[in-house]
């Protein structure tokens, strides 16, 4: 079931020679949203192949051919096989690290249903999946297999969990003279933001920043402002820390249908129909950088910019 499945990736994952894969958890790639990809031997997910019942399949990656292991209805999945020696001798350069089988179910006879979910301790993390799985046999030679799921996982941030509830960058130290003055160059800053996406607009009024607030009020930042745009100590403005991802939103869809027919003894027919779709939603900095003038008789303006415009 899926649930067996999913402990089989994170056990591949334990397992000596896996590195990180690029999964939600790992990588912010927007191309590859959603997408689940292994990584044997740290070579790299391009260096690993995927195979199902011994075969190649179509890639979900933008830049290379590594197969995305969420596009399986996972109860579908009998048993994942791995080969870490000698792999690119039968399958080529995209096997140097080694070939990963996944073997589907081809005996099943009946209705399965299964659905799981959870939520972590915390109170986030909540997860959910649900399958189906039909199968049965076709005269005395054949059988059919067909199954379907969805997964959705919904994001873990680093704020919320405590890890991090301010963003640091390196910016220039204000207080260094010169090369051999014994201050260094460049400092940490803590609290950094982005005075210019502040959450509630950025107003430049008679060369004053303003945001709204609950009421229109100069925008307050705690340290310097470094290239016109980057203020320190906190305050107002975009936050980075507040959308830094520990675990991103994402959901997977495939559904497989497979047929396999015994011509004779020797010869056996079979035929896949797969469809699978993955995606996510990653949260990002603000529009910003792009001046709009507002003229002050427009009916959207709260009363206390319209009197600070006048």
């Amino acid at each position: 079931n899926s649930r067996q499945f999913q402990t089989s990736v994170l056990e591949l994952e334990r397992m000596p020679q896996f590195g990180v894969g690029v999964g939600p958890q790992s990588d912010l790639n927007v191309e590859e949203t959603g997408a689940n990809f292994v990584n044997l031997r740290s070579l790299g997910i391009n260096r690993t192949l995927v195979l199902v019942n011994g075969m190649r399949r179509v890639s979900a990656s933008f830049t290379t051919s590594a197969f995305d292991l969420s596009s399986i209805p996972a109860n579908m999945v009998h048993r994942v096989e791995v080969i870490t020696g000698g792999a690119a001798a039968v399958y080529g350069a995209d096997a140097v690290s080694g070939a990963v089988n996944i073997l589907l179910k081809d005996d099943v006879d009946g209705l399965e249903l299964d659905t799981r979910q959870g939520i972590s301790s915390r109170g986030d993390a909540y997860t959910y999946s649900y399958g189906a799985m039909l199968g049965g046999a076709i005269g005395d030679r054949g059988r059919f297999t067909i199954g379907a799921s969805y997964t959705h996982d919904d994001p873990v941030h680093y704020n919320k969990r405590g890890f991090s509830r301010e963003w640091q960058v390196t910016l220039p130290n204000p207080a260094d003279t010169g090369p051999n003055d014994g201050i260094f160059d460049n400092i940490v800053y803590s609290g950094s933001r982005f005075p210019g996406t502040a959450y509630g607009g950025n107003f430049n009024i008679g060369g004053t920043a303003y945001t709204y607030d609950g009421g229109v009020r100069p925008i307050q930042n705690g340290g310097p402002t470094f290239f016109g745009f980057w203020a320190t100590g906190g305050g107002d403005g975009f936050n980075v820390a507040d959308f830094g991802y520990l675990v991103r939103e994402s959901f997977s869809g495939s559904a497989l249908a497979h047929v396999a027919y015994d011509i004779s003894d020797d010869i056996t027919f079979t035929s896949d129909l797969h469809f699978a779709q993955s995606g996510g939603i990653l949260s990002s900095q603000p529009w910003c950088c792009q001046l709009a003038n507002i003229t002050n008789d427009n009916p959207l303006l709260p009363s206390d910019v319209k009197a600070l415009m006048d």
